[in-house]
């Protein structure tokens, strides 16, 4: 996932489309782009919590029992 290659794929689609460099689609783009970013960056955070508990989870037994 590249931020650049995008802004410059709605920059493109934007003069296209209206012949000039419409700024209000341009900061949609980037604005989907970074939320989308986001998002992602925030899930994979999510899937490192949640195995680490449940790694600590798996391990507790083994650890009582030694």
């Amino acid at each position: 996932f590249s931020f650049s290659s995008s802004r410059s794929f709605f920059v493109s689609r934007a003069s296209r489309s209206t012949g000039f460099e419409d700024p209000t689609e341009l900061t949609a783009g980037a604005g989907y782009s970074a939320f989308f970013f986001l998002g992602v960056v925030t899930m994979l955070m999510f899937f490192v919590e949640a195995s680490k508990h449940l790694l600590a989870a798996a391990m507790s037994p083994l650890t009582v029992a030694t």
